[in-house]
């Protein structure tokens, strides 16, 4: 909300009739980041001889580092958007997150 300065220097003078709308539609381009697990490991204390305790780590849709959302993100661009692969890897590229067709196409 952006006030008029008048209203800000003396906000009891004035009483609010209504407001006006304006938008405008930004864009957010692709963000890749790296999200990470940590499982820490626990041991009995005192007792040395027994195996480590370790949360079971999280099911993953296909080995790799590739989450389903990216791999979502890459058919969708590649059969939906007509995106070859080799200008996929372009365009994330200049977002900052290489990668090889070849790793795509595994």
């Amino acid at each position: 909300m952006i006030e008029p300065e008048e209203v800000k220097t003396n906000p009891s003078a004035y009483e609010r009739i209504g407001e006006e709308e304006t938008f405008e539609v930004k864009v957010d381009p692709p963000r890749f980041f790296r999200r990470r697990t940590v499982r820490p490991k626990y041991r009995k204390v005192g007792d040395k001889s027994k195996a480590p305790v370790l949360a079971p780590a999280p099911l993953r849709v296909v080995e790799g580092i590739a989450s389903p959302e990216l791999l979502a993100f890459i058919v969708v661009s590649k059969f939906t958007d007509h995106f070859p692969l080799y200008r996929q890897c372009s365009i994330y590229k200049r977002h900052g997150f290489v990668v090889t067709r070849q790793n795509l196409t595994r």
